[in-house]
């Protein structure tokens, strides 16, 4: 597995700028020129620099897996299309949220198999979701789901802020392995400074040392 210690422009919460799966990338298109051939090399996807409502926060916006991309129904239209055209050369399934919340990517933790979505999104999003994979609600005092773990197929590495209960209910959602450990010298919002997939990960480059060092022998593991 590759790593790497990641930051944009100095700010150490990549993941807010990143979508990566095992099939493709997606990067904040003020990051594409400096960061794309790295990231490719990386994870071992093709990249593309995109904005979702004019921002570079595509990890806040977009959620998914290998199979499925969910995004809000609140980027621009030409964003859309952009979209709509790497899901065709890629063939994840394209699915566009009309929920009132609109921060898909930390509401919902996204595994091959289910999604584990917040309490925030409505009972009408969970019915539209299950009509393309297996939807589970999660059960957090925190209901920003998506924000507190990061994954890939077989590992989880999950805020530390999290009881054991919570902990389980990823562990038995996507059936992996978890560890508790922060990012970016102690940040429990995991998935802001460490995105991964199967073939490698990123991590936040204010993480120190034992973060580093726990996380990634986890992962190797």
């Amino acid at each position: 597995m590759k790593a790497m210690k990641l930051s944009f422009e100095s700010n150490p919460n990549i993941g807010t700028g990143i979508f990566v799966s095992n099939k493709l990338g997606l990067i904040g298109k003020s990051y594409e020129k400096r960061f794309k051939k790295e990231l490719e090399t990386l994870f071992g996807v093709p990249f593309y620099g995109i904005t979702f409502t004019g921002t570079d926060l595509i990890g806040v916006f977009i959620a998914g897996n290998d199979d499925l991309i969910v995004i809000p129904d609140i980027c621009f239209k030409e964003e859309l299309e952009t979209i709509k055209s790497i899901c065709t050369s890629h063939k994840p399934t394209l699915i566009v949220s009309e929920d009132k919340a609109t921060a898909l990517g930390n509401l919902i933790l996204s595994g091959k198999e289910a999604l584990l979505i917040s309490e925030e999104l409505s009972e009408k999003t969970e019915q539209m979701l299950k009509k393309y994979i297996k939807v589970k609600r999660a059960n957090f005092s925190n209901p920003l789901v998506g924000s507190l773990a990061a994954k890939n197929s077989t590992k989880a590495v999950a805020s530390p802020a999290l009881s054991e209960e919570e902990t389980m209910q990823i562990e038995k959602a996507f059936k992996v392995q978890c560890i508790k450990m922060s990012v970016n010298f102690g940040n429990n919002f995991v998935s802001s400074g460490l995105v991964l997939n199967d073939s490698g990960y990123a991590i936040g480059e204010h993480s120190t040392s034992i973060e580093v060092y726990e996380i990634d022998n986890f992962l190797r593991e």
